[in-house]
């Protein structure tokens, strides 16, 4: 049995390697919010790191 529910959210992610000749910068910002959304980067083994985005299914708010 399989139970689904309305989260109110949207999850993305993807993995990416470097290049060979790609260096990753020595700091890097791994994170940022919005009212609406939030984003992160997040390195791993051998050289790969994965980028993920949260969004708010209802989008950003109205602009008053």
């Amino acid at each position: 049995m399989v139970d689904s529910h309305r989260t109110g959210i949207a999850y993305l992610c993807r993995w990416y390697r470097l290049r060979a000749d790609g260096a990753w910068p020595g700091r890097v910002k791994t994170g940022s919010a919005a009212p609406f959304a939030l984003a992160g980067v997040f390195p791993s083994d051998n050289d790969t790191f994965a980028v993920n985005l949260v969004l708010d299914d209802e989008g950003p708010p109205p602009v008053v």
